[in-house]
């Protein structure tokens, strides 16, 4: 498919730390050698070369994704979600999180939200494998700065390849403006029953780090051999395992390389209430430091 230039949703991704060095290099070489006009620009940056015009870096930008640890958080990344904030430019964070409750991590994600990001979404550091050997699920196996990455792509590709059922960059904007702590998941299945397994997939409380039952803002993304149904099949299991007054957007792209198979995207934004409790998690887990 080729896209329409004057629709393209310019993407600013700015990496910190290893981890954005990481997802840099996998986006430059796996996702954008093939892909012209994609929209992606790639920036590293490092404690010692913050010195920039930070409304020159973002000049232009429609979306900016800030990728780093927690470990790397600071000063200069408070002054670019800043003056994303200022330009209204839709802010999204991309970070890690540890299986076990860390203070360190919690400091972070709140800082992170105070200074003014509108979506922050972390991915565990580690995940279970499906040890089935099929390429078409390779999300679950891959390292935290391929799945980084992936959801990178799946992402922008959403927003700027045309669909049958169109996504664009307000739709993306309407779940994630102001969305708070957030989710992505992405699943694969094939056969009868894809739509709705594949949603399941994307779903997994194993996988992600909250649990997408208790959020209001859903955009959900169906690509592969598909029929309209499947579309509304998958909106239709997350209707019904969520609130009634739950915001769900879909869109469907028919793709042929996936032979009676599927793959599903879901964002999900704005939780009933903040899916990280500090302090009854701290009490959990307090044994650990005893």
């Amino acid at each position: 498919m080729e896209n329409n230039e004057n629709e393209i949703t310019y993407v600013k991704v700015i990496g910190f730390g290893e981890l954005g060095k990481k997802v840099e290099d996998i986006i430059s070489e796996e996702y954008l050698s093939d892909e012209e006009n994609f929209g992606i620009e790639m920036t590293m940056f490092d404690t010692s070369n913050s010195i920039v015009d930070v409304g020159l870096l973002l000049e232009g930008v429609d979306l900016l994704i800030l990728v780093a640890d927690p470990s790397e958080f600071n000063d200069f990344q408070k002054l670019i979600i800043s003056k994303a904030r200022e330009k209204d430019i839709l802010s999204l964070c991309m970070t890690s999180r540890s299986r076990l409750y860390s203070m360190k991590e919690e400091e972070f994600y709140t800082g992170i939200l105070d200074c003014g990001i509108d979506s922050l979404f972390t991915f565990y550091m580690n995940t279970k494998s499906t040890g089935d050997g099929n390429e078409m699920i390779p999300y679950e196996k891959k390292a935290l700065e391929e799945r980084i990455a992936c959801s990178i792509h799946a992402l922008v590709s959403m927003v700027n390849i045309p669909q049958a059922i169109n996504l664009d960059f307000d739709d993306l904007r309407t779940i994630l403006k102001d969305g708070g702590m957030a989710q992505i998941g992405l699943g694969y299945s094939s056969g009868e029953k894809k739509a709705t397994e594949a949603t399941a997939m994307a779903m997994d409380p194993y996988n992600n780090a909250w649990d997408m039952t208790e959020a209001t803002n859903f955009l959900i993304n169906v690509v592969g051999d598909i029929s309209l149904m499947d579309g509304s099949l998958a909106a239709d299991y997350i209707r019904a395992r969520t609130s009634e007054e739950a915001n769900i957007i879909f869109g469907a792209c028919y793709d042929d390389k996936y032979e009676d198979a599927c793959r599903i995207l879901i964002i999900a934004s704005k939780f009933i209430q903040r899916p990280v409790k500090v302090n009854s998690l701290k009490r959990q887990y307090e044994w650990l430091w005893q």
